[in-house]
């Protein structure tokens, strides 16, 4: 389970890159990524998705920016 952006850089940043490079070879131009956050502790659960979500965001919608 991923619990931070630190956790997101280290082990999903990659994965999703390799996904979209993939996707790019077999010229598939519709993708999503979806960020589910846990209801553990609601308030630690939306600080996480936002921050997560942002870096996401940044990581990968500014690259393909006809997203």
């Amino acid at each position: 389970m991923l619990q931070d952006v630190d956790g997101y850089k280290a082990s999903v940043k990659e994965d999703i890159a390799h996904w979209l490079t993939a996707l790019k070879e077999k010229n598939a131009i519709d993708w999503l990524i979806v960020v589910i956050a846990g209801d553990d502790n609601r308030v630690k659960s939306k600080l996480l998705r936002n921050s997560v979500f942002d870096k996401v965001k940044d990581d990968f919608c500014k690259r393909y920016s006809d997203r």
